[in-house]
């Protein structure tokens, strides 16, 4: 199940040490996953844009416009245009 939360919530780049910080925001914390077979995974709130009965997403709170995944590197880019 998810608990909804809202405070203070940062992605940090251990490398450079910049990052993504939202001061007030609503977000999701996982308290279990219980696969159900096939490819399912936990949602993240990667949605930009949502319907009105749902939670706000992470995205959705912040300027980032465009995501970058690079699997194999374990790496995720976001950036504002």
């Amino acid at each position: 199940g998810v608990q909804w939360r809202q405070g203070a919530f940062a992605l940090r780049n251990a490398s450079s040490g910049g990052g993504l910080a939202i001061d007030d925001a609503i977000f999701g914390r996982i308290n279990s996953y219980e696969g159900k077979g096939g490819g399912g995974a936990v949602f993240l709130g990667f949605a930009k844009r949502r319907l009105p009965r749902i939670r706000p997403t992470l995205l959705e709170q912040t300027g980032v416009a465009a995501l970058r995944f690079d699997f194999p590197g374990r790496r995720m880019q976001l950036s504002p245009v």
